[in-house]
């Protein structure tokens, strides 16, 4: 098994073991300025252990999350969390067009976002657990990214596609013999 597959096992374990669900915690903006403010909170250490190096991963991924959904600036979350050659594997950016979304792409998805979420309530990932560079966040769905020397330069989302619209075969479709239901 893949370590990145590991780090999400344990990561769900860690959720699981923590008596909380995979969700986000739907919270006021009080609540959510108490877990970015004064210090980030990141949640309970991973199951496997953590060493310097990763909590420092993880915590920059829980800082990149306050910057840009607590304190409304995408724009610096970026400049001091985000690589320059950041990749944006998800589906929601390259549409399975491409393998990769750029930084520019990923700041203005993210800048829409934080635009068209309700005002007074927020909900902020409460767990993630790291392996060496991989930090997998459980909030909405699954966020997995990667940081090298501090910064973000990869992010995979586990998200359902919401723009995936999967249609039926064409009015009076027969399957070759042998083949279909039945066949």
């Amino acid at each position: 098994m893949s370590k990145l597959a590991l780090t999400v096992l344990a990561g769900a374990a860690l959720v699981l073991a923590a008596g909380q669900t995979a969700a986000a915690r739907h919270m006021t903006m009080a609540e959510a300025e108490k877990m970015c403010h004064p210090t980030v909170n990141t949640g309970l250490p991973s199951p496997t252990g953590e060493n310097a190096a990763e909590a420092a991963n993880k915590r920059v991924i829980f800082a990149w999350n306050c910057e840009i959904f607590v304190d409304h600036d995408p724009e610096d979350a970026f400049k001091t969390y985000v690589d320059p050659s950041f990749c944006d594997h998800t589906h929601l950016i390259t549409h399975g067009t491409r393998a990769c979304g750029t930084y520019a792409e990923a700041l203005r998805d993210f800048h829409n976002m934080r635009s068209s979420a309700p005002a007074g309530d927020i909900e902020l990932p409460m767990q993630a657990a790291v392996d060496g560079e991989i930090v997998t966040m459980y909030g909405e769905g699954i966020d997995i990214f990667r940081v090298h020397d501090g910064k973000i330069t990869d992010h995979w989302d586990g998200g359902p596609a919401g723009d995936v619209n999967i249609k039926g075969p064409p009015p009076g479709f027969k399957p070759p013999a042998g083949q279909g239901p039945g066949g």
